[in-house]
């Protein structure tokens, strides 16, 4: 997806370790889609991809800044904090 130019850190930020783990990524098909590839925390990943600038290291959260649900986390949100 790198080579192709189809990871879109616009909308949510870069690619990511989810606070449970989980890895978490947006792409762009060739028809302008937004596509959210995620991977489990149990699937192991090859830790070369940390030292990619289109990957937050940190793992810190994308927090839109909208004035909606969207915008915010919770403590009842799943995606975040597991289930």
């Amino acid at each position: 997806m790198r080579e192709l130019g189809a990871i879109d850190t616009s909308p949510w930020g870069k690619v990511r370790r989810l606070p449970d783990g989980a890895m978490q990524m947006f792409i762009r098909d060739p028809a302008g889609n937004l596509i959210e590839i995620s991977c489990p925390r149990e699937v192991a990943v090859d830790g070369r991809i940390f030292q990619d600038d289109l990957v937050d290291a940190e793992g810190r959260l994308y927090e839109s800044k909208r004035d909606d649900p969207r915008g915010l986390h919770t403590e009842d949100a799943t995606l975040y904090h597991g289930r």
